[in-house]
């Protein structure tokens, strides 16, 4: 296992989208009148938060999916992305855990 593995399994490219429809909201937000002060923390904890929950389905969608025999070396999805599932450099109770369950 190694760093790659794991920006594998949280998919790390599909971040970006939540970080910029956060930040989106929170300006959106600012537009309409509805952001009274600068509650910077309450953003950061947000996007942050949206962050963390992206990446844990993303990885556990991953766990489901090798558990069921939906990604498999044939996979539609082997080709485009690595697996580390399927390649077997992780292990199902690795990936469990990183993605929050325990």
């Amino acid at each position: 296992m190694n760093k790659g593995d794991i920006l594998g399994l949280i998919r790390a490219w599909s971040l970006l989208m939540t970080l910029a429809v956060s930040l989106v909201g929170i300006g959106y937000a600012y537009h309409l009148g509805l952001y009274y002060g600068l509650r910077i923390i309450y953003s950061v904890m947000a996007v942050v938060g949206a962050l963390l929950l992206h990446a844990s389905v993303n990885v556990l969608n991953d766990y489901y999916d090798f558990i069921h025999g939906v990604d498999s070396p044939n996979s539609s999805t082997a080709v485009y992305r690595r697996q580390p599932l399927v390649m077997g450099t992780v292990s199902p109770s690795f990936v469990k855990n990183l993605g929050g369950f325990r």
